[in-house]
C-alpha cells in the first residue's frame, strides 16, 4: 500500500497540509517540515501543485542529495527545547517506514486511511520481474502456474502439446 495524503489543490497548503501528517499525538512531523521548508525556501502559501516538481518531490520523498537542516523541537517529556541536524527524508518515505516499523496496531490502522494499495502494471500484481515472468508453463507464466490446484497442475502438465518441440 501506497500513502496518499497531497495536500489541496487549490489552497494554501499550509492551510490544508499533508492531511497524514496531522498531528495524533503531537507536532513534531508537522514542525519539521515548515521548518524544512523555511530553510529550503520551499513557500507554503501557495498551492501545493503550484510548487516546483523538484520541491514537491522533496516533500514526498526526501531529498537525494543527503543535504540535512537544522530542527529544532521539544520533546514529549516538555524539558527544554533540542536542536538537530537532520536530513528530511519526506512524507511518503516516513509514512512507509513508520507503518512497516510501527508494532502498534492502533498506529498502523490511522495511517491506513492515508494509503491506497495500486496493481503495478508491469506485473499486474505478482510481484515478480517481467524475466521471470517469462518462465511458461504451457500458455501460462510461473506466476500463473503457481496458482493452479496440485490436481489442475497435474492435468495440465500431462497434456501432450505442453511438451511437443522440447
Amino acid at each position: 500500500m501506497r500513502p496518499w495524503l497531497f495536500p489541496m489543490k487549490i489552497s494554501p497548503w499550509k492551510k490544508e497540509p499533508f492531511v497524514a501528517w496531522n498531528p495524533i499525538s503531537s507536532n513534531y512531523y508537522m514542525s519539521m517540515m515548515r521548518q524544512f521548508c523555511e530553510q529550503e525556501g520551499i513557500p507554503m502559501d501557495v498551492p501545493y501543485k503550484k510548487l516546483k516538481k523538484s520541491q514537491q518531490a522533496d516533500l514526498k520523498y526526501g531529498v537525494k542529495d543527503g543535504r540535512s537542516f537544522k530542527f529544532t523541537y521539544t520533546p514529549m517529556s516538555g524539558t527544554g527545547t533540542r536542536t538537530v541536524d537532520t536530513v528530511f527524508e519526506g512524507v511518503i518515505t516516513n509514512m512507509e517506514r513508520r507503518y512497516n516499523d510501527t508494532g502498534s496496531d492502533y498506529t498502523k490502522e490511522v495511517m491506513r486511511q492515508y494509503m491506497v494499495e495500486h496493481i503495478c502494471p508491469a506485473c499486474q500484481g505478482q510481484r515478480l520481474n517481467p524475466t521471470a515472468l517469462s518462465v511458461r508453463v504451457g500458455d501460462l507464466n510461473i506466476a500463473q502456474a503457481t496458482e493452479l490446484s496440485i490436481s489442475d497442475a497435474l492435468g495440465s502438465l500431462q497434456e501432450p502439446d505442453l511438451w511437443a518441440g522440447r
